[in-house]
């Protein structure tokens, strides 16, 4: 197929069971790094757990902590870049259907005026559709957005205009989000390197996000292996 969209916490499972198996890597649930202190040669961080504190020296620190990187924070670093002022409702539908494998995107469509819509397939007969809202900035219409009477009437409307009424569904997740395209001027800072969301942030379509994520840890591994070396 042209792509394969295989749903987060798939990958989070086969990871999880990867990391397990092999030596060397150590898996710290429930560990919350609360300070960062560096010197010339390596970092030294302090750890919360529900056990107490601890804390941890390292020659190299790889922040991988996600978009609101409480350790780029801790570091007193910042993202530049901007905010899009849209919203989007995202919804994995339960459903079986004959569409094509493929991604359709509607702009303007009949069942949903002046704003766009995508939809894929995931496994398990999961269905992503994405709607686009417009700027609402009022949380409170944010949460009545999620609500089920305001979604299935639109997944209902695009299965109508699509001929496919008769089709049942259910929801399994909804969401609704706003995208940034913000990064940090620099990924290294001392001893410390920035990957994935932490150092950059990008629209989800696509799954830019995981896989730059992907694309920045194998290009670092390599060229860090090489410095420890020597």
């Amino acid at each position: 197929p042209g792509m394969v969209n295989l749903q987060q916490y798939y990958l989070e499972e086969y990871l999880v069971a990867r990391a397990a198996s092999r030596p060397g890597i150590e898996l710290r649930w429930k560990n919350k790094v609360v300070s960062v202190a560096q010197a010339a040669t390596g970092v030294t961080l302090t750890v919360e757990t529900p056990d107490g504190m601890y804390t941890v020296e390292a020659d190299w620190l790889i922040a991988a902590d996600g978009a609101r990187s409480p350790i780029r924070r801790m570091l007193g670093l910042e993202v530049e870049g901007k905010i899009f002022m849209d919203r989007f409702l995202i919804a994995d539908v339960v459903m079986k259907a004959d569409f094509p494998a493929e991604r359709w995107f509607w702009f303007d469509p009949p069942f949903h005026r002046n704003q766009s819509v995508l939809l894929h397939r995931q496994a398990d007969d999961v269905w992503r559709i994405d709607f686009q809202l417009g700027w609402n900035p009022d949380p409170k219409d944010t949460e009545a957005e999620k609500q089920p009477e305001r979604v299935v009437p639109r997944i209902r409307a695009l299965l109508d205009q699509q001929g496919y009424p008769h089709i049942d569904f259910e929801l399994e997740w909804v969401s609704v989000y706003t995208f940034q395209c913000r990064r940090m001027k620099r990924f290294r800072h001392g001893r410390v390197l920035f990957v994935g969301d932490a150092a950059h942030q990008v629209s989800p379509f696509g799954a830019r996000g995981a896989n730059s994520g992907i694309q920045d840890t194998d290009n670092l591994m390599w060229k860090l292996a090489l410095v420890m070396k020597g």
